[in-house]
């Protein structure tokens, strides 16, 4: 996984950590708050029930009172009104959710009250109300006081069983809170040992890609510092003799003392000296800098001058090695740098003589299409194997009779950072045994 892919993942995933911990902090406050209004609401409203309860008991209380003691009509009417509204008050808290754990009180209060209000109506009833004291004092002391006293002690131990259910849900509310806090401070110390770990391990990361940044950038200066002492080498300790040796040989051959075994003899150290010059010319050539650093000549030149140069340069070669030069070209004009594409002409005419055998073919072509034109060096060699082509324009690579010859591996690697200078394309087309067709394409 590359860097840059780290980083963002590692960032996405800092960003998710705190937005997932804002989150949690914001659903668990929120269900803390929500939780407790929702029972100080409730606590309120069922408080008020309650007391309202309370309240009609004791207005029930009165009533029959009111009823024993004077046994007018309207003491009778306001009982009832007192006991239907008890009744309700005690139907509104049956059906109350949070007070549910109350219903068998409630039961048990409607029943002590009903008990009561028709010992108070018995009484009526009987004449108690207008009998003697002695056997009104018996009523009360034997069937109403116990009754009465009942129903107080079960509104009152409602009260406490609702009592107890508030501070119950209170506790429950407090320790949702509490919960909540915690889940909040632990989301939190994650989200923050979470964020701290990727920030190390970011932080560690820089610090190797940085460190091997570095040590990239010293190798790099070594090893241009290098280059440059190879290229003064190159350039002036080797071509300085080489140059005497290539004179040497010139004037061995205009030499009309030397017979033909010793002339023989010079054009051997003449071809040798060629060639140790083409590769001193390409090893010079690949250590430049890429086509960015390349710099361009543009003339108008003819193909067929193109053309006729490269081959002039080759003709005596291919005669003694008995292969036959063929040119086939459309003369036409156009803009690049000549010397250049003579160079890479030359190049690929030199490959092709270095791999073809006696009796072989070399054809040389050049045609136009619409704003581009197209130059072909086609043999009739041995060909390259398919493994190999893909590779065939990188800087230093040899194929297996590449390395057999000789070769460094430059010539079709400088070939096509000419071409790409010019804007063009290079490519070859090879088949094993039935030779190869190098083309190059360059706009006009």
């Amino acid at each position: 996984m590359g860097f840059r892919k780290q980083l963002v993942i590692g960032l996405a995933a800092s960003v998710l950590v705190t937005i997932l911990t804002a989150v949690t902090a914001i659903a668990a406050l929120r269900l803390a708050t929500t939780s407790a209004d929702r029972i100080s609401r409730q606590f309120a409203s069922d408080l008020a029930l309650v007391q309202g309860l309370r309240a009609h008991s004791e207005h029930l209380v009165a009533a029959s009172r009111g009823l024993l003691l004077t046994g007018q009509p309207d003491q009778r009417a306001r009982l009832l009104t007192a006991e239907r509204s008890f009744r309700e008050s005690l139907a509104t808290l049956s059906r109350r959710g949070f007070l549910s754990r109350t219903l068998d009180e409630v039961a048990r209060i409607e029943r002590d009250a009903r008990e009561y209000v028709e010992a108070v109506r018995r009484a009526g009833r009987d004449g108690v109300i207008a009998g003697e004291p002695r056997s009104m004092v018996v009523f009360f002391e034997e069937e109403l006081a116990p009754r009465r006293e009942a129903f107080e002690a079960g509104v009152d131990a409602f009260n406490l069983e609702a009592q107890a259910l508030f501070d119950d849900a209170i506790s429950l509310s407090e320790a949702r809170a509490r919960t909540a806090q915690a889940t909040l401070l632990v989301t939190s110390l994650l989200g923050i040992a979470i964020s701290v770990c990727l920030a190390v391990l970011v932080m560690r990361r820089l610090t190797r890609q940085f460190e091997r940044a570095e040590a990239a950038t010293l190798s790099a200066s070594g090893a241009a510092a290098a280059r440059e002492e190879i290229l003064a080498v190159v350039s002036h300790d080797l071509r300085t003799p080489l140059t005497a040796l290539v004179l040497s040989t010139e004037m061995l051959k205009d030499s009309t003392v030397l017979g033909p075994d010793e002339h023989r003899v010079v054009d051997t150290m003449s071809r040798a000296t060629d060639r140790m010059q083409h590769l001193i010319n390409d090893l010079v050539a690949g250590a430049q800098p890429d086509t960015a650093g390349m710099t361009l000549d543009r003339r108008s030149c003819s193909t067929a001058e193109l053309l006729a140069s490269a081959t002039e340069l080759f003709a005596e070669r291919a005669r003694s090695k008995q292969v036959r030069l063929k040119v086939r070209l459309e003369d036409f004009q156009i803009h690049v740098d000549q010397e250049r594409v003579l160079q890479v002409l030359c190049n690929l005419l030199g490959n092709a003589l270095k791999f073809c055998r006696a009796g072989d073919v070399i054809s040389v072509s050049s045609t136009r299409n619409e704003a581009w034109a197209r130059f072909e060096v086609a043999d009739t060699g041995a060909g390259i194997a398919a493994d190999q082509l893909p590779r065939l324009f990188e800087r230093y690579w040899q194929g297996s009779e590449r390395k057999e010859r000789g070769s460094v591996g430059l010539g079709l690697y400088i070939c096509k950072q000419i071409v790409d200078a010019h804007g063009g394309e290079i490519g070859v087309a090879s088949e094993v045994g039935h030779g190869s067709t190098f083309w190059f394409e360059l706009p006009c």
